[in-house]
C-alpha cells in the first residue's frame, strides 16, 4: 500500500489456525489492546493481512463505527448459525 493510504486495522493477531476454533478465541491469540502492544503507539507494525485499505472518498466518521459493526455483525452471524430454527425471543447478558 502507498503512504497514506486509509485503512482499518484488525485488533485481533492469531498465532495459529485451528479447524473448530475461531481465531478470535483462541488462546492464542492476541488483542491488540489490554495484555499486548495496541493501536495508540507511535508506530505499529502488523502483518498485511490484518490491514484492509479503504476507499479514498470515505468518511472518516462513517469508519469509527468499523469494530462497532463488525462485531455486531459478526455476533449476528453467529446466532444465525448455531440458533434453533424456532426463533420467538432471546435474551442478552454483559
Amino acid at each position: 500500500m502507498k503512504k497514506g493510504t486509509k485503512v482499518v486495522m484488525v485488533p485481533n493477531t492469531p498465532t495459529e489456525k485451528h479447524d473448530v476454533i475461531a481465531e478470535n478465541y483462541l488462546a492464542s491469540s492476541y488483542f491488540r489492546s489490554s495484555g499486548y502492544d495496541g493501536f495508540m503507539q507511535d508506530y505499529v507494525v502488523m502483518a498485511h493481512d490484518r490491514i484492509v485499505p479503504l476507499p479514498n472518498d470515505i468518511d472518516l466518521s462513517t469508519i469509527s463505527y468499523t469494530e462497532l459493526v463488525s462485531v455486531s455483525y459478526h455476533a449476528i452471524q453467529r446466532f444465525e448459525r448455531k440458533s434453533i430454527p424456532l426463533k420467538t425471543s432471546f435474551g442478552i447478558w454483559g
